[in-house]
């Protein structure tokens, strides 16, 4: 595969969508390195396009390279007309990086110039979400609601948001919301799950946490929540089956966080970024 594109590259030397493409075989193929450094060259050949850059300091992101991704998108605001895709991913970025509020403050950029799009308001939450500020994001997803069409994300976040605000009430019609746009989320179904327990609907919460093993039969937490509820109604049966099984499949989560680890650092090798 590298070798067929390889030989296109040497027929079209400037054409930055076959330099893309090897970029990626070079990346599936486990050479970091080389992935990037032609990357880099796809930049150089289409510096207008911020694709391009997405894909470079994507890789970099994947490696935990937080500072040379930004250096290299601010770089490339400076040569890409439509900037929505860099402040978007610059503000990932910092968001990585723990820098917050520098964060909101690209995701704001990116709103400016598409206020329809849902993504960046919903980036805005999670960047309050990360200080612990539930409620500058409720509002700041509240205006979202009234600013784009209905969306899952926006729903999701807001209903995460009023819950760890203490609003209970809103927050279970919010996720409600949420999964009435996407009933395939278990990750939706089981934060209502939690609501519910929260408020003491007990029927309610069990209904939600089975969805989410029904969709997600490895999903740890939803076992675990499971285990709690069937202790409290007196099922000692299933609330034992239910906490075994809690803890093979959080047992399997740290050995394939283990794994991942691993496989990250052996593709660690820095490289020079020249935009």
């Amino acid at each position: 595969m590298i070798a067929t594109i390889e030989r296109l590259v040497v027929e079209c030397p400037t054409d930055a969508n076959v330099w893309s493409l090897l970029g990626t075989a070079h990346e599936e193929a486990g050479n970091a390195p080389k992935a990037l450094e032609v990357y880099q060259r796809a930049v150089r050949e289409d510096p207008e396009n911020a694709d391009r850059y997405l894909d470079y300091t994507r890789l970099l992101i994947d490696l935990d390279r937080y500072d040379e991704s930004e250096q290299f998108i601010r770089a490339g605001l400076g040569h890409v007309q439509d900037a929505y895709a860099l402040n978007m991913r610059l503000g990932s970025t910092l968001m990585l990086k723990g820098e917050y509020s520098a964060a909101r403050a690209e995701f704001s950029k990116a709103i400016n110039s598409h206020p329809e799009l849902a993504l960046g308001y919903v980036a805005i939450a999670q960047a309050y979400l990360h200080e612990r500020m539930e409620d500058e994001a409720a509002k700041e997803l509240a205006h979202a609601r009234a600013a784009v069409p209905a969306d899952y994300m926006v729903e999701y976040y807001y209903g995460l948001a009023l819950g760890r605000a203490g609003q209970q009430q809103e927050a279970a019609a919010a996720l409600q919301r949420a999964v009435g746009l996407d009933p395939k989320s278990a990750e939706a179904h089981y934060e209502l799950g939690k609501i519910e327990l929260a408020l003491e609907r007990m029927e309610a919460a069990r209904d939600e946490f089975e969805r989410v093993i029904s969709l997600d039969p490895q999903h740890a937490n939803a076992h675990y929540q499971l285990t709690r509820i069937y202790t409290r109604i007196g099922d000692t049966e299933t609330a034992n089956r239910m906490a075994s099984l809690t803890k093979q499949l959080k047992q399997a989560q740290r050995e394939q966080g283990f794994a991942a680890q691993r496989a990250r650092l052996a593709r660690f090798e820095p490289v020079e970024t020249h935009p």
